[in-house]
């Protein structure tokens, strides 16, 4: 009887964990995977959503050396940190770390630019009136749904930064 127990909790964890690992959201036909931030645009062309979706991952190809750049110089700080480090090798690393910030900042906000160029008048109104749509933490520190990359699903938590 406790074999039974025992193997029946093992099949309901297994079976929610392939539930859970599923993907989060409806996908939708033969429409390109646009990035949740700009499916809810009114009335985007077909054409629109191309052209976005090519911006998109020119976008995120362009990131990715950054923010890994990133990572790397917040671990280096990190071990400074741990090491004891001298207070200007710390110094020097969180100005290192501030210009990537400002590199990151400043490449999220041509390609926003990008994407709002490629809109009608009305379209415009929309993109702009999303408050903190760009903001991926949102109100309350939590990320806005389908928005930013660390959008982790309903109920998650975000996994520490180092």
């Amino acid at each position: 009887m406790k074999r039974l127990v025992v193997m029946t909790a093992m099949v309901l964890v297994l079976s929610a964990s392939f539930v859970l690992a599923q993907p989060f959201g409806p996908v939708q036909g033969n429409q390109p995977m646009m990035g949740r931030c700009f499916k809810n645009i009114p009335n985007l062309t077909a054409d629109q959503q191309k052209q976005i979706e090519q911006l998109r991952l020119e976008h995120q190809k362009a990131m990715l050396p950054l923010r890994t750049k990133l990572r790397e110089a917040q671990l280096e700080m990190r071990s400074l940190q741990l090491k004891e480090a001298d207070q200007k090798a710390i110094d020097k690393q969180i100005e290192k770390i501030g210009q990537i910030k400002i590199e990151i900042a400043k490449k999220k906000n041509a390609h926003r630019n990008e994407i709002r160029n490629l809109l009608t008048d009305e379209q415009k109104k929309f993109f702009d009136s999303r408050k903190g749509h760009w903001n991926r933490m949102g109100p309350h520190g939590r990320g806005k749904p389908g928005c930013g990359a660390n959008y982790m699903g309903p109920r998650q938590q975000r996994p520490p930064r180092w």
